[in-house]
């Protein structure tokens, strides 16, 4: 019998990306936007001026976490704990959180780690942004800071495609939160039909350049612009093999050959590594992307208060059977086609409107199911937050 990539892909997705946890894990990655405070652009690595640099090197030194160097001598800062602080390719600040064993202990590590940041942001002149997309600058006040391989390439391949992929790369941020689960195709499942309702309801990047786009979350349009063939929604069926197709199709950007625009499946053919199948996986931009961790995509940047509801939903959907066959029945099958309509609409959808407030009512209940000492202080926080959305938000017709 022979075997074909598809197959090989296939087991070796169930097996590494959608493995199951003996007990649920959860993580995240907040992404910041930062800006020279006194002229509102973002600042240079080193200077003159307000620098980001020197604000992650005194950051450190104040803190006790410790500085090591990172693409193009760029640092990356630990904590003593676990997590790490490093730069985006334009600039951006990006905070891994280490692994938890619940949400209230994610929620306290991003929400302590995330105000010192900005405390001391205003200390060294710059201002640190929770949005989706620069609200305020084009692209050409963010330049590509960091050219090492993997941004290089990546920024190569984009250029071709237009301004939309450098945008995504240089002024975008989001807050990636990743579940490890006992479930993790059913929770898959769930978490891939659920993008759309995340998407809008944590939407806040329609205003870019200063001027309004008129998109709730202009990333999420953004990056469902820049190749077909790496993002958006993956359609119902046995996760690990739609996934399998999805990647295999994607072209492979990182090979160093000059035909690498060819679908990875091509490469696969004439031979490639375990390694180079990793790394093509890290080029991928699905709402939900599996990698061991479920990580969802889908959630524009949030402040440090606003963090407690996504942590919530997220986990709830991941943990819970009993919500993952509720979301079935609220949702159906994953419509792709609704994610475009979520990025452009936001919760001025009635129907989306609609169902993301139901998806909380159930989130907020499967959270109590799974019990406070997870969830902690985040069950009221996340209830003020989503009082404070349904006041905001004009009650769905």
């Amino acid at each position: 019998m022979i075997i074909g990539p598809f197959q090989v892909a296939s087991r070796w997705l169930r097996r590494h990306a959608f493995r199951a946890f003996p007990s649920p894990r959860i993580r995240a990655c907040a992404g910041l936007l930062v800006h020279d405070a006194a002229v509102r652009r973002p600042p240079s690595l080193h200077g003159p001026g307000p620098a980001i640099v020197p604000f992650l090197e005194t950051f450190a030194q104040r803190h006790h976490w410790t500085a090591s160097p990172g693409d193009g001598g760029v640092p990356r800062v630990r904590a003593p704990l676990g997590g790490c602080i490093q730069v985006g390719p334009g600039g951006q600040l990006e905070y891994a959180t280490r692994p938890h064993d619940s949400p209230r202990a994610l929620h306290q590590d991003l929400a302590d780690t995330l105000n010192a940041l900005a405390r001391h942001a205003t200390e060294c002149g710059l201002t640190l942004i929770a949005a989706g997309i620069d609200p305020l600058n084009e692209l050409d006040a963010a330049p590509l800071l960091l050219e090492s391989g993997y941004y290089a390439r990546m920024a190569a391949y984009f250029a071709a495609l237009g301004r939309v992929g450098a945008r995504m790369m240089r002024q975008s941020a989001g807050l990636t939160i990743g579940v490890g689960t006992a479930t993790p195709l059913s929770a898959y499942t769930a978490l891939n039909a659920a993008a759309p309702l995340l998407a809008a309801g944590f939407a806040n990047s329609r205003l870019y350049a200063g001027a309004d786009t008129g998109s709730a979350s202009f990333r999420v349009e953004d990056r469902l612009r820049v190749d077909a063939a790496r993002t958006g929604m993956l359609e119902d069926g046995p996760p690990h093999e739609r996934y399998a197709d999805f990647a295999l199709r994607a072209p492979a950007v990182l090979l160093p050959h000059t035909f690498n625009a060819l679908p990875f499946v091509e490469h696969w053919r004439l031979g490639t590594t375990a390694g180079q199948w990793r790394d093509h996986l890290c080029t991928l931009f699905p709402e939900v992307r599996p990698n061991g961790y479920l990580e969802v995509l889908s959630i524009d940047a949030q402040p440090p208060d606003a963090v407690a509801l996504p942590i919530l939903v997220v986990s709830a959907v991941a943990w819970d059977v009993p919500l993952q066959g509720q979301l079935r029945q609220l949702l159906g099958p994953a419509d792709p086609s609704l994610l475009a309509r979520a990025a452009r609409s936001g919760l001025r959808d009635d129907d989306l409107a609609r169902a993301f407030y139901q998806l909380i009512d159930l989130a907020l209940d499967a959270a109590e199911r799974i019990g406070v000492d997870a969830y902690g202080e985040v069950l009221e926080r996340a209830r003020e937050e989503a009082a404070l959305r349904t006041s905001q938000t004009p009650a769905p017709r």
